[in-house]
């Protein structure tokens, strides 16, 4: 019947004796297998199993680098968050894009890590409506890892979460670029031992924060950002290199056109490492003279694009014609080159936060699996690192690729095969879908905003309206329905079972396939009401299309007649069960699956 996936309801289940009751299972999840516990079906009580404890909690996605010159703020972010009594504010790193908020505070969570010991939790804040589902996340493994997370409801699984972080137990907690304060009363603990670090680059915050405002670079660290790689490289001090008045001066000058921002100066430094036989006069003659800087007029599309992405307007022309600089590094007809370009445009329609570079790879038309695609595929990551354009992940996330939003700002303006977008698309809805298949729920959990930046990109460029930004929005509600986020599957089923009717109409297949989903949906909230006003109009609607012995239809019959069930209304229920079997006896045999299926739940609706 339908275009997108179709999940049913689970079965009712017959009466068991109190020993079958009593179960243990063994989950696997991302970090290993372990043992679930006994849940008592009779009752719903759990009963812990003994385990060895799970070492704390430690989500940070960034390796440590040797930030220069931050040391003043790192030890003011020192004396805010590690004072032996309460916090009275918490503390906000605030600057512009570029600066090095995020980096700051993964160098300062890396630092003190042992003075956390109930771990340190990492929360992306730039879309609010997929923070619930990292808390949820967090009561799994490589968090709280509680036993008896499998088991729990995603409300619940929150609840835990909140419960631990106003514990006395002292954590860490990073909410990386937030931008709306009533984020932060909605999810800063009220009390407990939690501390609380905020990046953003939002200036003007209420009074009950603390800001640590992180401004660009002084002149000598701007150069010493600059240099301090090429020196490192040839084994001299970097005072040697300085030695020389005209690269001094060339220098400095770079770092005027840069305005001092470390993200460009990082670049420019790369530029430099990568080819050692270009001096500093000759890199501030390419960035002055490159088109981009040159000609004022010419991309002012690109300079806005870049200004919404949080850079200043008047520190733009340096940046761009360096990041151009750096872009024409990869040669399109290289074979590796080719690969990473792939990768770096693909890595650009997506959020700004570790993306799965095997998921990348895919992209470029590498396979994980074959040794020598590996090889190709490693090659390619290693320029992109090599051009600047990629930081080295941390040792607990390995595999991952991330791209700083100013540089997908600009990757995004330049020319690429116009397919690219509906290929990341369907590779990152190919990963989630593997993850949540194989019981790797966090980091499926990870994937979302990449999902929702992708529907807003192509909702900017098909249309939102288009039946492909419908399919992926449609899956990406199929995503938090697995991850057990059911208000959030609801709202986006709502919003394209809404398109869909209007423009495809109430009885296409797409439409009453996105209904049943929905159905499915409020039935795991518990909506019954809702879910039965809805099956009820599929069942219609389906017996008018395919007619009352197809099997979709049969499905959403049974459906229906579960949630008469669970609404107790055991006369409707037994009414629409007797009416299913009797087709299926008929049709697929007494002895079949769903047959069976359908007669054990009529014998339990006899006997509630």
């Amino acid at each position: 019947m339908a275009s997108y996936p179709d999940a049913n309801l689970q079965p009712t289940q017959p009466e068991q004796s109190d020993a079958a009751q009593v179960e243990q299972r063994v989950v696997h999840m991302q970090g290993g297998d372990y043992a679930e516990g006994n849940i008592d079906r009779r009752n719903g009580i759990f009963y812990s199993a003994p385990r060895q404890a799970p070492p704390p909690a430690f989500q940070v996605p960034y390796q440590p680098i040797a930030l220069v010159g931050r040391d003043e703020a790192l030890a003011e972010l020192a004396t805010l968050l590690m004072t032996d009594g309460a916090v009275a504010l918490s503390p906000v790193v605030a600057g512009m894009a570029g600066v090095g908020k995020t980096l700051l505070a993964a160098t300062f969570a890396r630092q003190h890590q042992a003075a956390f010991p109930g771990g340190i939790f990492w929360l992306n804040m730039e879309q609010p409506d997929r923070i619930d589902g990292q808390v949820a996340s967090c009561a799994g493994p490589a968090g709280l890892d509680l036993l008896e997370f499998p088991a729990l409801a995603f409300a619940e699984r929150i609840a835990h979460v909140q419960a631990a972080w106003n514990s006395p137990v002292r954590r860490l907690l990073v909410f990386d670029n937030l931008e709306d304060p009533a984020l932060l009363e909605r999810w800063q603990p009220t009390g407990g031992g939690a501390r609380v670090l905020i990046t953003s680059r939002r200036d003007d915050w209420p009074r009950q924060v603390r800001r640590v405002r992180l401004p660009v670079l002084l002149r000598p660290r701007s150069i010493e950002l600059l240099l301090g790689a090429r020196a490192s490289d040839l084994g001299v001090p970097l005072a040697l290199l300085l030695a020389d008045e005209a690269e001094r001066v060339a220098a400095d000058a770079i770092c005027v056109l840069l305005g001092d921002l470390p993200l460009a100066l990082a670049v420019a430094a790369a530029l430099l490492r990568l080819n050692p036989s270009i001096t500093a006069q000759h890199l501030r003659g390419q960035i002055a003279t490159d088109p981009l800087f040159a000609d004022r007029a010419e991309d002012t599309a690109l300079r806005a694009v870049l200004h919404e992405a949080g850079l200043p307007t008047g520190r733009t022309l340096g940046v761009v014609a360096t990041f151009a600089l750096s872009y024409r590094q990869l040669q399109a007809d290289d074979a590796v080159d080719g690969r990473a370009l792939r990768m770096l445009h693909a890595a650009a329609y997506c959020a700004p936060a570790p993306i799965p570079q095997q998921m990348l790879w895919r992209i470029a038309g590498m396979d994980p699996a074959i040794e020598s695609d590996r090889a190709t595929g490693d090659a390619a990551t290693r320029r992109l690192r090599a051009v600047g354009f990629i930081g080295s992940p941390a040792l607990d996330s390995l595999g991952t690729i991330t791209l700083h939003r100013l540089l997908a700002a600009f990757i995004r303006r330049q020319p690429h095969p116009p397919a690219l977008l509906g290929e990341t698309v369907a590779a990152a809805l190919a990963f989630t879908s593997n993850l949540q298949a194989t019981g790797q729920i966090k980091l499926s959990v990870e994937l979302v905003p990449h999902l929702e930046t992708l529907i807003t990109t192509q909702a900017g460029t098909l249309g939102a309206e288009h039946p492909d930004t419908l399919g992926t929005a449609n899956n990406l509600a199929n995503t938090l329905r697995l991850q057990g986020d059911y208000a959030g599957a609801r709202t986006r089923y709502e919003v394209v079972l809404a398109v869909q009717t209007r423009t495809l109409g109430a009885e296409h297949p797409d439409t009453l396939s996105t209904a049943n989903n929905l159905a499915n949906t409020l039935y795991s909230q518990g909506d019954y009401a809702a879910a039965r006003t809805r099956y009820e109009a599929a069942l219609a609607a389906l017996t008018r299309t395919l007619g009352a012995e197809h099997p979709d239809t049969l499905r959403t019959a049974h459906n229906l007649a579960t949630t008469l069930d669970s609404q107790g209304d055991y006369a409707a229920a037994r009414t629409r069960y007797e009416a299913v079997l009797a087709v299926q006896t008929r049709t697929l045999g007494a002895e079949h699956p769903d047959t069976l299926r359908t007669a054990n739940n009529l014998a339990n609706t006899l006997h509630p």
